[in-house]
């Protein structure tokens, strides 16, 4: 789990930079340099998309909690959830429509992801220094004289992060191990 939200981090500024430079390249005359940010965007955004799927779904038990109700801490992330799918939705559709030339959905899409980077800047900050103590958790574990290793090659504190997390973060992972996998 730690090293997909780790990865999360430089996949999401790369997605931003990418497209806003092809935000700037649209305006620009001549196609090269639009080509390049297109395709560039394409493979980060398509990365990114896949490290936050794979992201939301090691939280899921989070998101079967919001039928409950939505707590004041949890407003940030149900917004920035709902924004990562409009992004991903709207992604898809412009590729789906001959050649990504769908004026509407672009600036939907453009809109969308400039809010959305907006709001996961603020959700990192919230959840900077766990993401730091983790790094360092980590990075002490790889040498054999700083702990075991876990039987799927990472680094066992990475998979004992999970359970200093608080309860209602953790509410859905009964009949897992540590760190969240299969017992």
């Amino acid at each position: 789990m730690f090293y997909t939200d780790a990865a999360l981090v430089p996949l999401f500024l790369l997605t931003l930079v990418t497209g806003l430079a092809l935000h700037g390249a649209g305006h620009a005359p001549g196609h090269a340099d639009r080509q390049f940010w297109a395709l560039s965007h394409l493979v980060s955004g398509a990365a990114f998309t896949l490290a936050g799927l794979l992201h939301v779904g090691m939280h899921w038990g989070w998101y079967r909690t919001l039928a409950k109700g939505v707590g004041s801490k949890s407003r940030l992330t149900l917004l920035l959830s709902l924004l990562f799918a409009v992004a991903v939705a709207t992604g898809i559709g412009l590729l789906l429509s001959r050649g990504g030339h769908h004026a509407s959905m672009g600036l939907m899409h453009y809109k969308t992801g400039l809010v959305m980077g907006l709001v996961a800047f603020l959700h990192l900050g919230k959840r900077f220094r766990m993401l730091l103590r983790g790094l360092k958790g980590c990075q002490a574990a790889r040498h054999p004289s700083e702990g075991p290793t876990s039987a799927v090659g990472g680094p066992d504190i990475c998979r004992r992060r999970a359970r200093h997390l608080p309860p209602e973060v953790t509410a859905g992972r009964r009949g897992r191990g540590p760190g969240g996998a299969s017992s």
